[in-house]
């Protein structure tokens, strides 16, 4: 979950800070970037991104990757420092609950790791099948259905510790860090797009305030660019990217 101007760089930086559980909003934010990655055309991968010197397919395999780390965190309890190539392939048999273990069965009874995993194969199929474009984007729905799955059924409580690289967070702050990564890279898609999908103003609201406390001034780069202004009458979602380096006016 590194590289360019990631939104889940400085993460460690105020890890002491009184979180809430970020689950619902790490699902809200999916559900977000989910329908932004879906209006991505074929043929727009080359186009550049709000990411300085990232083009749209770079900034998808990142996704990708972010998502193949999430759901390590949710199922393992750490991250890997080394991610994948973000274009597809099967999860690791460890990420499967045991047989019979708390949390590997919905409220409802179901075994949703089953579908989940299924979703997983079906974004892993072969290049000569699939436009690169379409690769991408089936492997950032398949992790996507795989992180939601694991997250619900088998994480760690919010307060329990995941190893990242060379520190732990308390698995509700790495929800928090996935939820705006997912979010704002969302964004930074529909705009290589040409197209102009503001964040949901209560999503903006609340992860605005979790970035203000994930990215502390004095640890910005080289993740992040400087906040860029915008005027007091700026919507929560223009706020949010602009705090992260974007500059919202551009489309």
């Amino acid at each position: 979950m590194n590289g360019g101007r990631d939104t889940g760089g400085s993460a460690g930086g105020r890890a002491g800070a009184p979180y809430e559980p970020g689950f619902e909003l790490l699902e809200r934010a999916v559900g977000y970037a989910l329908g932004r990655v879906g209006e991505v055309p074929a043929a727009a991968l080359d186009r550049p991104t709000p990411c300085a010197g990232w083009d749209l397919r770079t900034l998808l395999a990142h996704t990708n990757d972010s998502l193949g780390a999430l759901c390590a965190g949710a199922a393992l309890g750490t991250v890997d420092a080394e991610p994948d190539d973000g274009a597809g392939g099967d999860p690791p048999d460890a990420w499967a609950p045991d047989e019979g273990s708390p949390g590997s069965r919905g409220p409802s009874g179901a075994e949703p790791y089953d579908a989940v995993r299924a979703d997983w194969r079906h974004g892993a199929c072969p290049a000569a099948e699939r436009s690169a474009a379409a690769d991408l984007v089936a492997t950032f729905r398949s992790r996507s259905a795989l992180l939601m799955g694991l997250w619900t059924t088998v994480c760690p409580a919010a307060g329990t510790p995941v190893a990242v690289v060379d520190r732990a967070l308390p698995s509700g702050l790495l929800a928090y860090v996935g939820a705006v990564e997912l979010a704002v890279h969302g964004w930074d898609i529909a705009r290589a797009c040409g197209l102009d999908r503001p964040i949901p103003r209560a999503l903006a609201d609340r992860l605005l305030a979790a970035a203000v406390l994930l990215v502390p001034d004095d640890d910005r780069a080289p993740q992040f660019g400087p906040v860029v202004p915008v005027p007091a009458r700026a919507c929560a979602s223009d706020r949010l990217v602009a705090f992260l380096g974007r500059a919202p006016e551009n489309r």
